[in-house]
């Protein structure tokens, strides 16, 4: 199984910031493995400025818009993104509420 490694200035583990001595081990997938002090991780550790938040989900956007899965083309960009939701949200409450417990249940 092939692995990918992660570094930045700071990492969230869910509980608590860890500094840059730590690296992030993910599958090819993104399937987080684990985290590591960077002298256990080896070679090939992606370095990046910022914070790694692992596992961070807009939540808000991913259900409240559920009942869009499919339906907005992807990649488009943020401004193509706010049209498509404006012209495409129209949708009767129940199919919207319907929509968004079948994503909590999927994201569990």
């Amino acid at each position: 199984m092939a692995f990918q490694k992660f570094r930045a200035n700071q990492l969230f583990d869910g509980y608590r910031m860890l500094d840059d001595q730590f690296v992030l081990i993910t599958t090819d997938k993104g399937i987080v493995e684990g985290i590591v002090n960077k002298n256990e991780a080896g070679d090939d550790v992606q370095s990046f400025a910022g914070i790694l938040t692992p596992g961070f989900i807009n939540c808000h956007c991913h259900l409240e818009l559920s009942h869009l899965k499919g339906k907005i083309a992807e990649k488009t960009g943020l401004i193509k993104f706010i049209s498509q939701v404006m012209m495409e949200r129209h949708f009767p409450e129940v199919e919207i509420l319907g929509a968004i417990e079948s994503a909590e249940e999927e994201m569990f």
